[in-house]
């Protein structure tokens, strides 16, 4: 289980989010809509699969945002050996295209839900919330 602190209204605070895709432009963008609403401590980025899984292994975070297509090791590979190191920590797919079929796929190696990459702000924090709160996202 993730390292929290309470928050001041008494709920815990989970102490990291890894945000991994290979775009950094959108890593930092994720990480600062996560941090302007005060949901993590803290916010790692990950440029591909084989990092997060790397940077998983060693912070445990509170939750995990997996780019679907990354170099070196896809976003559902990763998410696969992230789940079964870690499997209470949530995992949250983020791609360009969430079909159905993609949807199965990501359920299918653990993750807990699916976002677009074009809904990056309300319905990413819809999903965030939904995870944080023991729930799946998909849309």
């Amino acid at each position: 289980m993730s390292i929290q602190t309470q928050s001041l209204i008494g709920g815990a605070i989970p102490a990291t989010v890894i945000v991994a895709d290979d775009h950094p432009l959108l890593r930092k963008a994720v990480c600062s809509l996560l941090r302007s609403r005060g949901e993590f401590q803290e916010c790692v980025e990950a440029a591909d699969g084989n990092e997060a899984v790397l940077k998983s292994l060693e912070l445990n975070p509170g939750l995990i945002i997996l780019d679907v297509s990354m170099p070196v090791l896809d976003g559902l590979s990763a998410a696969k050996k992230i789940k079964e190191a870690l499997p209470m920590v949530p995992v949250l797919m983020f791609t360009a295209d969430a079909s159905p079929e993609l949807s199965e796929i990501a359920q299918s190696v653990g993750a807990q839900g699916i976002v677009r990459k074009t809904e990056l702000s309300e319905v990413l924090l819809q999903a965030v919330d939904a995870l944080l709160a023991g729930e799946t996202f998909f849309p």
